[in-house]
């Protein structure tokens, strides 16, 4: 299983997915970025509300990544 999965919380505005993108640019090609916001509003046009679509996808999306990068 994928063990360098870093996980980014905090209020909105607080520099989460600026921070992911420096971490991403730093650890190379084989990091996978997923930004829930890119998944649940731009992909799936969902709610923010308990077990909406992204969830099952990210999940999805993690999967994959074990077999195939190096950091999520």
């Amino acid at each position: 299983m994928l063990e360098n999965i870093f996980v980014f919380r905090g209020n909105s505005a607080c520099g989460k997915s600026s921070t992911a993108k420096e971490l991403k640019k730093s650890l190379g090609n084989s990091t996978l970025l997923i930004s829930q916001d890119e998944v649940r509003k731009r992909m799936l046009d969902e709610k923010d509300k308990p077990n909406n679509k992204s969830i099952s996808l990210i999940e999805t999306m993690i999967n994959w990544a074990d077999q195939n990068v190096d950091f999520v």
